[in-house]
């Protein structure tokens, strides 16, 4: 259950940017705003990490939908930004405020991105998140009968 204060925080959020099937281009990029604005917090209260995770669902399920990035690992994607902007590890970690060790295992293929490593580096290069997002279908376990 929220407080009152992050009750207050999450209902100025829905004022802002109501939390409702994102239908169009410009909704979408009005969502990542949001997004972006919310991942530079350095700490989200209650009602502001409940808005986020929602809204992520949101943006996740436009993109299913109308994403070009599927035949693009997010390590070869990254690896191609990179490249075509003459930028480093380093630069990245700058840029974006992710550190070089989370750049180089993401490239080496031993991690992917959080949510809000993604969104910076999305804001950044001006690309969707689901770009960085590693889509991995589970397992399912064989049924028993």
């Amino acid at each position: 259950m929220l407080t009152t204060a992050a009750t207050k925080d999450y209902f100025a959020l829905v004022r802002e940017f109501p939390l409702q099937a994102i239908e169009s281009t410009e909704e979408h990029r009005r969502a990542i705003e949001m997004l972006t604005k919310l991942s530079m917090s350095e700490r989200l209260n209650a009602g502001e990490r409940v808005y986020y995770k929602a809204l992520t669902a949101l943006i996740r399920h436009y993109e299913a939908e109308f994403d070009t990035f599927e035949a693009f690992s997010p390590r070869a994607y990254l690896a191609a930004l990179l490249e075509e902007h003459a930028m480093s590890q380093k630069d990245i970690e700058r840029a974006c405020g992710i550190p070089q060790s989370v750049i180089s295992a993401v490239l080496n293929g031993k991690r992917g991105f959080t949510e809000s490593q993604a969104c910076k580096l999305a804001a950044h290069f001006k690309v969707r998140p689901s770009a960085f997002y590693a889509i991995e279908q589970p397992r399912q376990k064989a049924a028993r009968g």
